[in-house]
């Protein structure tokens, strides 16, 4: 990877950005709650069990009749069709015959599937690169870059698998309350947040030896 370097010249700003979203390439087809109790019933009777449901329960399956027996698409209900992400970077390099700089800064903000925000993830980086001339022929360059992400993490294989397994029974709601919290298995699961900073840096001398053409020494 080649290192920005600053210029001779004026200071100079850029800026870079974009906005986009991630997609879901194919959700899995589910069954409704009729459709799953009329297969339980099928299950129990090839192994010569009784009806798990009776008449009475396949009909307020089938219509949706109290709580308990509504039909909950629970993929659908926790997961978006759409996740936004953007990243806005900012930069200044310039300089004059003694002492050159390139300063950029930038950050990216990634929000995941859940509507309930889990995994999202944000990080912010910037980059310094100082050179200067301190004498004929002897140069030394400062590189400094940090970075920080800032997550939620989870046991991501286990929720997508409760939410498929999941029965299809209930509202997606505590209390039937459209504003209420969804009843993600991220609480089963329990997550945290995780952070992790890093701070690169580096020194280099170079040095055109002036009695000897044609020799260099480096120092890092």
């Amino acid at each position: 990877m080649t290192t920005k370097k600053g210029t001779e010249s004026k200071p100079k700003f850029e800026y870079s950005g974009w906005y986009g979203f991630q997609r879901m390439t194919r959700y899995p087809e589910v069954y409704n709650s009729y459709q799953y109790a009329m297969l339980s019933n099928e299950a129990a009777n090839n192994i010569g069990l009784v009806d798990v449901y009776n008449e009475e329960k396949m009909e307020k399956f089938r219509t949706g009749d109290g709580e308990f027996y509504k039909s909950t698409n629970w993929l659908h209900a926790i997961t978006r069709d759409n996740a936004p992400e953007t990243s806005h970077n900012f930069s200044v390099k310039g300089g004059n015959e003694y002492a050159r700089y390139y300063l950029s800064a930038g950050v990216m903000d990634q929000q995941s599937y859940f509507r309930s925000n889990d995994w999202n993830n944000r990080r912010y980086s910037m980059h310094a690169h100082i050179g200067t001339t301190l004498a004929k022929g002897l140069d030394v360059d400062v590189l400094l870059t940090a970075q920080s992400d800032r997550r939620n993490v989870s046991g991501g294989s286990g929720v997508f698998q409760s939410i498929q397994q999941a029965k299809p029974f209930g509202s997606p709601y505590y209390f039937d309350e459209p504003v209420g919290p969804l009843r993600s298995t991220f609480k089963e699961y329990g997550q945290g947040i995780f952070d992790e900073r890093y701070l690169n840096s580096s020194l280099d001398i170079n040095w055109e030896i002036p009695w000897v053409k044609g020799l260099k020494a480096k120092a890092k």
